[in-house]
């Protein structure tokens, strides 16, 4: 991973669009995406962007605590 600054932190945010970005468009997301999607949160703000509804993104990227 990427060597980012404590304070870094509290000021990056990180935006994914889902569909052709995080997961094939309207399909699941991979393990290896949502575990890197797990350890950035880490080091920042993680924030998703799409246009589908809740549950779908839900449905793509799983109700793990990721949303």
């Amino acid at each position: 991973m990427v060597q980012v600054e404590q304070r870094s932190r509290h000021r990056t945010i990180a935006l994914f669009d889902v569909d052709g970005t995080l997961s094939v468009a309207r399909k699941a997301a991979d393990p290896a995406t949502l575990a890197f999607l797990q350890e950035l949160r880490e080091y920042v703000k993680v924030g998703i962007v799409g246009g589908s509804d809740e549950v779908k993104i839900c449905e793509q990227l799983g109700a793990n605590g990721m949303l």
